[in-house]
Formats: C-alpha cells, structure tokens, sequence
C-alpha cells in the first residue's frame, strides 16, 4: 500500500491552485484560529464556515506574513462542559469544508506545547472529496456523553450499542438539535470502571464502522485543565 493510501489521500493529481501541499490550522490563546500555508481561497472558506456556524461571530481578521488569523467572540476555546458545544460544532464546519476542498487531514496535536498555542491540525492537499458529513462525540463529566451534529440512524445506534439499561436519561440539548446528551448509569469516565469503558469505546468504534463512518481525527480543544473532560472524537461518512 502506497503512503498517500494509507493516508486515505487518493493518487490522482491534486488541484493546482496551491503553493503548498501541506498546511496547517491552530486554536491560539482563547478564541483565535490561526491559518498556516492556505491559499486566499481556502481562508475565504474558512471565513465562510466560521461565520455560518459561531453565533457570536468574528470580532477581528489580520494577515502576517507567515499565517492569517481569525479572531473569535467569546473566547470559545475556554469553555467546558454543556458550554464547549458550539466551539466543537465550529471545527466540524471547518474541517467539512477543508475535506471536501481536498486538504486530507494528516494528524492533530499539540506539537508545540506552549501556553498560548493550542492543538493543530495538519492537513495535506489532495483531490477533493465527494460530500461528506462531518459529526463528533465527546464525554464530559463522569458520566455524559454528547453526540454533536449526528444524524438520527447513529444517534439510534449508539442508544443501542450502550443499551436501554445502561442510559439513565437522555435528551436533545438544545432547540437546534445539535447536540443528543446521554446520561449513562454509573461512572463510566472514572478510574473504577476503565476497563468496562473502554469495552464500550470499542463497541462504538464498531457501531461506526458498520454505518460506514471513519473516524477523523481525536483532539482536545479545552483550554482548561479539566480531568473531567477528554478528547472529542470526529467522524466523517460520505453522503449518498
């Protein structure tokens, strides 16, 4: 298997509307966003997902000579909890949008691992893709999940795979229906049931799987040091 297929990046030709076949997005201090390496035309799109997606919207836009940075209202990077909704549902319009402009997703990281400078995500050029949804999960607290921007069948299928018994209370968490919150029973995010945890990870890691969605990518995005909350979990499938 080639590198660019194990990379789930096709080896037809790329669009040639780039300098740079690699490029890089990182969440700086609380509520900036910082463009490495895009072309106008991808910071436009990216532009354009911020501001249909982030209801408080951009507070200020400035070009240095080495990235472009968004600035956000409302420090969307220092939230946590039932608050950290909109900054993930965000990312997801960010890295739709990328996807289906052919920019692979590489790998996320905190690479540089200083105060200021969040996560990245690395991104390699390569054909566009044919639609895709984008949608995340992410747990909080000892014992919620929430399912972001998912569609009904795996919203129905993740109740499934943890079982009517296992949910103590569910509900949409806002009008939108962005986001589905699972209550599970017990403690299932704590250092007593780990093993029994991770079992159910891998179950849904399968769930997935057979509804044809791969997983995106990890990545931490709270700014704060909470033990009571992970990494969120980003999936794609593509649109029939």
């Amino acid at each position: 298997m080639s590198k660019s297929a194990s990379n789930n990046i096709h080896v037809d030709s790329p669009p040639n509307y780039s300098v740079h076949q690699h490029a890089c997005i990182t969440l700086f201090r609380t509520d900036r966003l910082r463009c490495f390496q895009f072309p106008l035309s991808i910071i436009n799109t990216v532009r354009d997902a911020i501001n249909a997606s982030w209801v408080n919207g951009l507070q200020k836009e400035t070009q240095n000579i080495s990235f472009y940075e968004f600035k956000l209202k409302g420090n969307p990077w220092l939230r946590s909890g039932d608050e950290n909704i909109p900054s993930r549902i965000v990312i997801l319009h960010i890295l739709s949008a990328l996807h289906s402009n052919g920019w692979h997703l590489l790998t996320s990281n905190d690479f540089c691992r200083l105060l200021e400078d969040n996560n990245s995500f690395i991104f390699q050029l390569g054909v566009r893709s044919s639609p895709t949804l984008f949608f995340a999960i992410s747990r909080y607290d000892l014992d919620k999940l929430h399912v972001i921007c998912a569609p009904p069948d795996v919203i129905q299928r993740i109740r499934q795979t943890f079982g009517e018994n296992n949910i103590q209370r569910e509900e949409w968490f806002n009008d939108a229906r962005t986001c589905y919150r699972l209550k599970l029973s017990g403690k299932p995010w704590t250092n007593d049931e780990t093993v029994s945890s991770r079992i159910r990870l891998l179950s849904l890691l399968d769930c997935f799987t057979s509804l044809d969605c791969q997983l995106h990518t990890g990545i931490c995005m709270n700014g704060i040091i909470d033990s009571a909350e992970a990494d969120t979990w980003i999936f794609r499938r593509k649109i029939q």
